[in-house]
C-alpha cells in the first residue's frame, strides 16, 4: 500500500510538471487504426455480452466508466480520464504498476502509449490532452524504473475515437489512454 501512496504522490507531482511545460509532439502519428464500438467494449470487459451498461458508464469507477482492465501483463490495456483531465485514476493505478513490473522484467518488451481525448475542444487543445494523458501513464512506468527506450508516447487528440456518438457514453469511452505493446 505505502508503494502505490508513494507512486501517486510522485506520479502526481511528475504530471503537476509536465503541465506546466509545453508539449509539442515532434513525431507525426502513426497510420489510423480503426475499433468497431462493439469489439473494444467486448475486448474491455464493458457490460454485459460486451454492451455498456448504465453503471458502467454512470456509476463506475472514478471516470464513470467501470475499471475493467485484467492484469494480465504483457497485453495492451486501456485506461480512462476524467472530462479535461490527465490524471491517472487510482483504480488504473494497480494496473499500470503490473504493467510496470513486467516491462521491468521484460527489458525488450516496448510499449507505445496512444493518448486520446473525446471530440468536444479544438483539434490543437486535443492533441496536447492526450499527450498530457499518455505522459501521465509513463510517468508512472518510469518511476517504477522502466526504461525511457521501453515507452513510445502519441497523441492522436479526437482524430481516433475508439466510438462515435455525441452522449457521455460516448465521450467517456474516447477519453483514454491505450497502452500498446509492440516490436522493436
Amino acid at each position: 500500500m505505502k508503494k502505490i501512496v508513494k507512486i501517486i504522490a510522485v506520479s502526481s507531482l511528475a504530471i503537476a510538471l509536465s503541465a506546466c511545460q509545453s508539449n509539442k509532439n515532434p513525431n507525426p502519428p502513426p497510420a489510423p487504426v480503426a475499433v468497431a464500438a462493439e469489439t473494444a467494449a467486448k475486448a474491455y470487459g464493458m457490460g454485459e455480452k460486451g454492451g455498456l451498461t448504465g453503471e458502467d458508464v454512470e456509476g463506475g469507477g472514478m471516470n464513470g466508466v467501470a475499471h475493467v482492465n485484467s492484469l494480465a501483463p504483457g497485453s495492451n490495456q486501456v485506461y480512462y480520464f476524467r472530462f479535461d483531465q490527465s490524471t491517472v485514476s487510482a483504480s488504473d493505478l494497480r494496473a499500470i504498476t503490473a504493467q510496470g513490473e513486467y516491462l521491468l522484467a521484460n527489458k525488450n518488451a516496448q510499449v507505445r502509449l496512444e493518448g486520446n481525448a473525446d471530440d468536444r475542444g479544438s483539434r490543437e487543445y486535443n492533441i496536447g490532452l492526450g499527450w498530457r494523458r499518455a505522459q501521465a501513464v509513463a510517468a508512472i512506468l518510469k518511476q517504477q524504473g522502466v526504461l525511457a527506450g521501453q515507452i513510445k508516447m502519441v497523441s492522436y487528440g479526437k482524430e481516433h475515437p475508439a466510438v462515435s456518438g455525441e452522449n457521455e457514453k460516448a465521450w467517456a469511452l474516447n477519453r483514454r489512454v491505450e497502452l500498446i505493446y509492440v516490436r522493436k
